[in-house]
């Protein structure tokens, strides 16, 4: 295995870590550390960024030239991605899920897992009402 080849996978396997470790912790939401996993995610980017530039340079190859228009495009792809999500809606697709009750401020104890309610906290409500109108 050449040089190159192998300082390449030692620093592509360090930044992809970081990367992945990053990306779990920011996008986890039991894990509570969403700004340190954009520190480690973007740290991983760097360490691939380095590790592509380094290797590059071991192989004898020119750097990559950026022009105006692969610049430009990255930029557009990058504002359209953060605009996108800035727009999509709060679906609520763990506050209509049983499962992830306690999540969302609900209080999940052993008698709401075992009722045929599906986990619905109004369903208590809307029965004593029925049985006031009845």
């Amino acid at each position: 295995m050449k040089k190159s080849n192998f300082v390449a996978l030692i620093l592509g396997t360090v930044g992809g870590v970081f990367f992945a470790l990053g990306m779990c912790m920011a996008l986890l939401p039991e894990w509570g550390m969403f700004q340190q996993g954009i520190v480690a995610g973007v740290i991983g980017m760097l360490v691939l960024l380095v590790d592509l530039v380094i290797w590059r340079k071991m192989e004898g190859k020119e750097p990559i030239k950026l022009s105006g228009k692969v610049v430009g495009s990255i930029a557009v792809g990058v504002v359209g991605a953060a605009a996108g999500r800035w727009h999509v809606p709060d679906h609520g697709v763990w506050k209509d899920d049983p499962r992830h009750r306690d999540r969302t401020g609900g209080n999940r104890g052993a008698s709401d897992a075992d009722s045929d309610d599906g986990g619905d906290p109004g369903i208590e409500r809307r029965r004593l009402d029925a049985a006031v109108s009845a």
